[in-house]
């Protein structure tokens, strides 16, 4: 009996430690604005003007949805997927194929 609960509460505390070091990292499409969508406690978003990270956008004009969608002023965005290395998939494309 002992060994089960000693088993669980290690395998809660990967789980938590794993959740708390978690890191998103794509980007959306919103409107005209390409937006990097950076988040590990709280998020950042960076608009890409010319293929680099520019300018740094108020996150109080961002919010998420249930279900993980971005919207920017009110209207969604819509994810992008990227092939480059540190960018993560969309989040509804991680969520699908698992």
């Amino acid at each position: 009996m002992r060994t089960k609960l000693l088993l669980s509460s290690i395998a809660v505390l990967f789980l938590a430690t794993g959740a708390a070091h978690a890191t998103s990292n794509h980007y959306v499409q919103c409107g005209r604005k390409l937006v990097n969508v950076f988040g590990h406690h709280g998020y950042s978003f960076s608009e890409i003007i010319n293929g680099e990270k520019d300018r740094e956008l108020p996150a109080r004009a961002f919010r998420f949805d249930r279900d993980g969608e971005v919207y920017f002023r009110g209207r969604k965005c819509f994810c992008i997927p990227w092939e480059e290395t540190g960018v993560d998939k969309c989040p509804r494309d991680r969520f699908e194929k698992e």
